[in-house]
């Protein structure tokens, strides 16, 4: 599921027009239509994610699932990790891997559960 599908999703369940996030944002309306519709890719920048979901009320794990969405959308890792990437030597190593490996969603979601159990 895309991040525009998300959106709609989350506005939805909301009870929101597309309209009202709009005048909640100063986001085009047209431009959310777009966005939702995935005939575009979502926001890059940080700061819109963050008032589409401030505007919407929505919970802090919910918030970063749509922010790392976004992320994945338009192909670029999350700046909040991007800068942590230099903190952790292995990283690079660790991203080679697994891209390799060929991990699908699954088996990252369960490798994902592995570590927080562990960790």
């Amino acid at each position: 599921m895309g991040y525009g599908t998300m959106l709609r999703s989350v506005r939805i369940e909301k009870e929101m027009s597309l309209r009202e996030l709009s005048l909640r944002t100063d986001i085009d309306v047209a431009y959310l239509s777009r966005v939702e519709r995935e005939t575009i890719n979502p926001p890059q920048n940080e700061e819109l994610i963050d008032s589409i979901n401030s505007a919407l009320e929505i919970d802090e794990k919910l918030s970063l699932s749509l922010k790392d969405q976004a992320s994945i959308d338009n192909k670029k890792i999350p700046s909040d990790i991007a800068t942590n990437l230099s903190l952790v030597e292995g990283f690079p190593l660790f991203l080679r891997t697994v891209s390799n490996k060929k991990i699908d969603s699954e088996k990252l979601k369960k490798l994902t559960e592995f570590i927080n159990e562990r960790y």
